[in-house]
């Protein structure tokens, strides 16, 4: 399939441009252009809440960029739906919503209308970058007081429903939905299609996939981390030391013989870095005396967004790349190193 600006004809693939990724709808006359949401830009962002299949005119549509149509090859030619049973699938479609921006976007959309075929190239190419290079996403977010969404893993579902006490099965609950947005965003994968098992240590990893997790949420914040190797996160928030002990016996509790930490910022700098290292190891029981963070490839940061909270990574942080996640999209934030 080729791209190039031309007349269209009815039952085209057609798209736009916006940033970094294309919009795409089925061209049926000038006055009808079928299009799952509306084009991803400011002026548009009310008729988003949420995209669902809708007919604009061409001038809409394009909104003042120039518009490329499908040129299929010989093989997509033989494929492809007739022009008539095209648009009628199309608008068979209108007002249906569902839209994501992963798993069914407009891409999926105009490719099942012409082929019956659920596909999309810029999911594909996510999947490629993920397959061809080391990374280490970390997402953060602050837990909202109401929030929707469905855990799709049947397990980690049972496990959360299990939970007695209301707050920590609220923090369980939006941890794993913030890693089914990751796994989704940075690794194109669709939670629903992946098998998650939690082993004896209470670690809960991806049967189904070269791809490594690690989840925390402390105080009203959580974070997710997704891998292609074994990692580890932990989220604390200043003041977190208040918790039963005295300073003299928290340092003995984090403290390795060959550590010291003389204010709060270095000490809850140790213990997230241990929290991490032992999520990363995948160890049973957590003795953060015993743990000499030295050893390990470990990054802790700030993010601006969240000044009050400290997070910590083990894995390979030199690849880090951090988000802030609000209301069901996420976008990139300069990790500050403590």
């Amino acid at each position: 399939m080729k791209w190039a600006p031309g007349d269209c004809k009815t039952a085209d693939i057609i798209r736009i441009k916006t940033g970094a990724l294309y919009h795409y709808g089925i061209f049926v006359s000038e006055d009808e252009v079928i299009q799952f949401g509306y084009p991803p830009l400011p002026e548009y962002a009310d008729k988003n809440s949420p995209p669902v299949v809708c007919a604009v005119d061409i001038d809409t549509f394009c909104c003042g960029r120039i518009a490329e149509r499908a040129e299929f090859d010989r093989a997509e030619c033989k494929k492809r739906f007739p022009p008539d049973k095209t648009v009628a699938a199309a608008r068979a479609r209108i007002g249906e919503g569902g839209y994501n921006i992963i798993h069914n976007n407009c891409e999926h959309f105009v490719n099942e209308c012409v082929f019956g075929i659920k596909k999309c190239e810029q999911e594909e190419e996510v999947r490629r970058k993920w397959q061809n290079r080391v990374t280490l996403d970390v997402y953060c977010a602050k837990i909202p007081d109401v929030f929707d969404g469905e855990i799709k893993s049947e397990a980690r579902r049972k496990y959360v429903e299990e939970t007695q006490n209301a707050e920590l099965k609220a923090q369980r609950c939006f941890a794993w939905l913030l890693l089914q947005y990751a796994l989704g965003r940075s690794a194109g994968f669709d939670a629903e299609n992946v098998e998650f098992e939690r082993l004896e240590s209470g670690q809960w990893i991806i049967k189904n996939g070269n791809v490594y997790f690690s989840l925390s949420h402390k105080r009203g914040y959580a974070t997710a981390a997704v891998s292609d190797k074994p990692v580890g996160v932990d989220v604390e928030t200043y003041g977190a030391l208040d918790n039963g002990y005295t300073p003299g016996e928290f340092k003995k509790l984090v403290l390795h013989r060959s550590e010291r930490a003389d204010t709060e910022e270095e000490l809850l700098s140790l213990w997230t870095k241990k929290e991490s290292v032992f999520k990363q190891k995948g160890d049973k029981v957590f003795v953060p005396s015993k743990i000499k963070t030295g050893r390990y490839k470990t990054k802790t940061f700030s993010l601006k967004e969240f000044p009050e909270v400290v997070i910590s990574v083990c894995g390979e942080p030199e690849n880090l790349r951090c988000y802030v996640y609000e209301n069901g999209s996420a976008y990139p934030e300069k990790a500050e190193e403590i």
